[in-house]
């Protein structure tokens, strides 16, 4: 899981440099996307 999120997090909304308000709103998406996920 931590590939599947951590890499495109950090090629996307970590490493640029975003304003604060774009770093902590793609936080929030890839959060609740990782959360979404079935874990069945």
């Amino acid at each position: 899981m931590a590939l599947l999120f951590g890499v495109p997090w950090w090629t996307l909304v970590g490493a640029p440099a975003w304003p604060a308000a774009v770093l902590v709103a793609g936080t929030v998406v890839f959060a609740v996307a990782f959360v979404a996920l079935p874990t069945t």
